[in-house]
This record gives structure tokens, sequence and C-alpha cells, in this order.
């Protein structure tokens, strides 16, 4: 299954903030708690920390990039990277004592040395008294030095033993007990997780300003509620579908297309993947289109498709609202309960406006595209009109100047962004 682009930027957004709320506590916290930093440097790290969901959230309020995301929310590990790097002991300094577990570390340090020199009755004496304050952390640290300490015993004897593996043990479990040192409990950690993407995603969910897709197909949603509550059943003849058709935009306009589609064809006009599937479920009968170009160059659409019943229509309206509105900067209401959206594109006319909905057995979407955001929703809201006269008042177009054809159309804005030049961009404008 293919996501859409708001769910992956919600993705990407809860990752980033996921990895950099751990980096930050690889390279700020932990190493300042494992010094026993003073509690301004902790809380110097702790803010840090605190400052990647923020950050997050800022970004997604101001509407910028993910590449800008990215730069911003690396500042907070870098930052208590730096601080730590400053404040922490050089290589080779003593390990600071900081907890129980840090003593009984201390300690097994001396059993080692007292060893080194071949003081082996000095590093038994010096173990017991280290042993008996083991926590539950370095118990089993503790028991491996025990079995060193045997085994050196042994050697002094007269036994022939090895101790590489008792040593690789300890080794190990030094290295064990040193990751985990400064770490907060795996619960801690969890809900501190849980905390930073819930506050990094809550302008988009809540608010809607990125991804700009959650908030258009919430309202679409609402809108296809309203139209759905209240169906239109406008009567129609049989007049030829490219009858129902808009004929004319209401403006100076040079006609680029004007086909009818067959099923293939009505499939492949859509951007969803699976359209060719949902009209064939949705009882697909035929479709006509037509476009325009304006003397400034951008396009204008209209098309009818038409279902074996009111129901299909509906259901194939549904699917290509909630699938177009994911690209959506916008969803509104036209003037008689039409679902308005203002799409997105990559590449070409950055915008297009257009308004669908469903009429009887017929689904009906006027489209117009912008090189910038309109003002106001007029131009299309009175293309809409006019398509709905069409519709209750067909119209001989009379000869058309473009042959008609049941192969794909040519490019144009439509009620998805396939239809258009080029797909549409993942961000708003």
């Amino acid at each position: 299954m293919r996501l859409s682009p708001s769910t992956s930027a919600l993705i990407a957004i809860a990752f980033l903030t996921v990895l950099s709320v751990g980096v930050t506590m690889e390279l700020g916290w932990i190493p300042l708690r494992r010094i026993a930093a003073s509690r301004a440097a902790l809380l110097f790290a702790a803010l840090a920390v605190a400052a990647v969901p923020v950050i997050a959230a800022a970004m997604a309020y101001l509407g910028q990039s993910m590449e800008v995301l990215v730069i911003a929310i690396v500042l907070p590990p870098v930052a208590a990277a730096v601080l730590a790097r400053i404040i922490t002991p050089p290589a080779g300094s003593p390990w600071p004592i900081a907890s129980e577990d840090d003593r009984v570390l201390a300690g097994a340090h001396a059993v080692s040395q007292l060893l080194e020199v071949g003081d082996v009755d000095g590093a038994a004496d010096q173990l017991r008294a280290v042993r008996g304050s083991a926590t539950e952390r370095t118990r089993g640290y503790m028991d491996l030095w025990l079995t060193l300490v045997r085994e050196e015993q042994l050697r002094r004897d007269g036994v022939r033993i090895s101790s590489e593996k008792t040593r690789a043990a300890i080794y190990a479990e030094f290295s064990r007990i040193r990751s985990q040192q400064g770490r907060p409990p795996r619960t801690a950690m969890a809900a501190l997780t849980l905390a930073s993407v819930a506050v990094s995603l809550a302008v988009p969910v809540t608010l809607g300003l990125y991804p700009a897709g959650i908030h258009a197909c919430l309202d679409a949603q609402r809108l296809l509620a309203d139209a759905e509550a209240h169906p239109r059943l406008t009567p129609v003849g049989d007049a030829a579908l490219a009858y129902l058709t808009l004929v004319s935009p209401g403006q100076f306009a040079l006609p680029i297309a004007d086909e009818a589609l067959d099923l293939d064809a009505a499939g492949a006009s859509r951007h969803d993947p699976l359209a060719r599937e949902k009209l064939e479920a949705a009882g697909f009968v035929a479709a006509h289109h037509r476009v325009w170009l304006t003397e400034e160059g951008r396009r204008i659409g209209a098309e009818v498709f038409v279902f074996d019943s009111p129901a299909g229509a509906a259901q194939f309206h549904r699917q290509m609202t909630e699938h177009a509105c994911t690209y959506a900067n916008d969803a509104f209401a036209g003037p008689v309960g039409e679902t308005g959206l203002q799409i997105r594109y990559r590449s070409g006319d950055p915008i297009v406006e257009q308004l669908a909905w469903v009429d009887g057995g017929f689904r009906v979407v006027v489209s117009r595209s912008y090189v910038e955001t309109p003002p106001n929703h007029d131009d299309i809201i009175a293309l809409a009109r006019l398509a709905a006269e069409s519709l209750a008042s067909p119209i001989d177009p009379g000869p058309s100047p473009l042959p008609t054809s049941t192969s794909s159309p040519s490019p144009s804005p439509s009620a998805s962004p396939r239809s258009a030049s080029a797909p549409p961009s993942e961000a708003g404008s």
C-alpha cells in the first residue's frame, strides 16, 4: 500500500524527532550523568532534549520544508555534545564516583592493580571488602573478579590454569555496566520518546499547518458527509454525454481537448493507481471531458462521469476526493454543496482549484489552474454554476474542432493530480 504524502511527512517528522532525542541523550545527558556534572550542566542537557520536539513543532507552524527541519533539529544534539565534550575529563582520568555502581567499579579497579603487582592476598582482601557493597547491577561483575582472584591463587599454588575466558568476561561485563550508567530507566525513556513525538506532531495534526493535506482532508470529509446527506437529483434527459458536459468556460479560451473516455482512458486520467478498478466497481458507464487554454496560458477543465447508479457515482466521488485531498492546500464548499479542493502540483502550473459533485448517477468536475494561489474561489464557483446549468439544460456543442476518441486525454487539470501536466508537490505553496 502506497502512503500518502501527508502520512509520509508525519512519519518523517516522528522519525527525526525520535532519532534526535536519542542522539541528544547519548551525546549530552548520559555522559554528563556519568561524570556527576553540575545541576546547571544537566539542566542544559535536559533543555536540549526538550528543544527537539519544540523545534519540530515550530518548523511545522512556520511551514518550513523538511530540509530546514532536518537542519534545525540537528542543533540540540550538537549543543549537548559540545557541552559534554567541554566538561568531560580527558582520556585516562580516573572514572568519577557518581553512584554506588561507581564505588564498586572503583574497588574492582583497586583489585586489578593489586593483582598486577602480584599481591594476590591483598587483592582477595580488597575484593571481600568491596563485594559486600555490590549493587544488583554489579553483583555478577564482582563474582567474575572473585573467580579471577581464585584462579590467581591456584596459579600461585602451582596449578596450571588459564584466566583468558574470565578476563574476557570481566571486560564484557564492565562494558555492559558502563553502557548502562547514566541512562534513565527504559520506561522513562519510552515515555520521553512518546511525549516528544506527541509534541512534534501536535501542530501539524491539530492545526493542519504541516502537512496541509491533513487539514484539507478533514474538511473534505465534512463536505462529503453533507453532500451525501442531501443528494442532488437533477432530471436529465437522454442527451448524449457530450451534450451534458460544459460547452463553454464563460470566457475567451482555446479548446485543446474534447474527448469521450472509455474505462481504460478514464482510469488512466486519475492519479489514483487503482482508479480503473474503482471505476469498474462503482459501475462506470462513460465519461466525457473538455479542456480549454486561456490567453494567460492557464487550463480550464470540465468533465462528466456517468455511473449505472447514484450510489456508484457517490462511491467513486468519495474515493477520488479522499485521494486528491492529501495533495491539497485547502478544501472548501461550493455554492450548492460541491466539494472544492485547491491542489498543489510539483511542476507546470503549481495550483489547481476544482469543484466536484454528484448529481444522480453523474459525477461532475470543473477545474482551473493558477500560477499563484488565487485570493478567493470565485472563478471556480462561476465555472461550477455553468457546468450545473449544462447538465440541467443540455446544449448541442456543435461540431468539435477536435477529434473525439477513447484514448487517454490530453493533460489537464482535473479531479486528480495525474490529469495535470505533472504530479502534485508534497508541500504546500
